[in-house]
């Protein structure tokens, strides 16, 4: 069963300026966030690989920049960022003040002001663990109406050893949390496949963010068969 959701107070609560301004920190200053952090990018590395530099790419949401930045210095230069959240975009814009090239909007997922196959590729981390079902469908619904190629969406999946894991070095992550209703939800890996073809799209590929110890999946997706 679906843990429950608070979709108004998850929306309205990442627009909080303290939010923004101490995600990083809190997120990612322990060892496991760094290697969090690092794993992310490795995986961003491996899913973007085989895309052209030339590609306009979506980042989706952006949050802090900090993927927009590994995408941009990966050497993709047509990089948009999106979020709903304007203090988000202010601390990416501060972070990615070397690439003046890059365009910030805000917007809601569900519903995205860019016409149809704007993009050859969206980048959304982090993001799908904070909403319920309907919710994720309906964005995946609108990254295939917006892009016209590769759509990269990390998952939570469930993995009983790596949450065993995560428990046995808990003395190694942040002490203080995020608020509980932002926290991941987890899928299983049968779950966020039948997701994906319920929004119409197909798996190209998937990559786990650590081989079989990681609860983060990285889905190649595309609307095209």
């Amino acid at each position: 069963m679906e843990k429950k959701y608070k979709v108004k107070e998850i929306k309205s609560g990442w627009q909080d300026s303290n939010v923004a301004n101490t995600y990083d920190a809190k997120r990612f200053s322990s060892i496991s966030g760094r290697l969090s952090d690092w794993l992310d990018k490795r995986a961003i590395k491996k899913t973007t690989a085989s895309l052209p530099k030339t590609v306009k790419i979506l980042d989706m949401p952006c949050g802090t920049g900090r993927i927009s930045h590994c995408l941009l210095s990966l050497g993709y230069n047509r990089v948009t960022c999106a979020d709903i959240s304007e203090d988000m975009i202010k601390v990416a814009t501060s972070l990615l003040k070397p690439f003046p090239h890059v365009a910030f909007y805000k917007i809601d997922a569900e519903k995205t002001p860019f016409e149809n196959a704007s993009f050859n590729a969206i980048v959304s981390i982090r993001f799908m663990g904070h909403v319920p079902k309907d919710v994720r469908i309906k964005i995946l619904k609108e990254m295939g109406r917006i892009c016209s190629g590769r759509i990269i969406v990390e998952y939570p999946v469930t993995n009983p050893f790596a949450r065993f894991v995560k428990k046995v070095f808990k003395k190694f992550t942040v002490e203080k949390k995020l608020p509980s209703q932002w926290t991941w939800h987890y899928l299983s890996m049968a779950e966020a496949k039948q997701e994906v073809a319920e929004a119409g799209l197909v798996t190209k590929k998937i990559v786990r963010k650590l081989s079989y110890i990681s609860e983060s999946a990285y889905f190649s997706i595309s609307n095209v068969s």
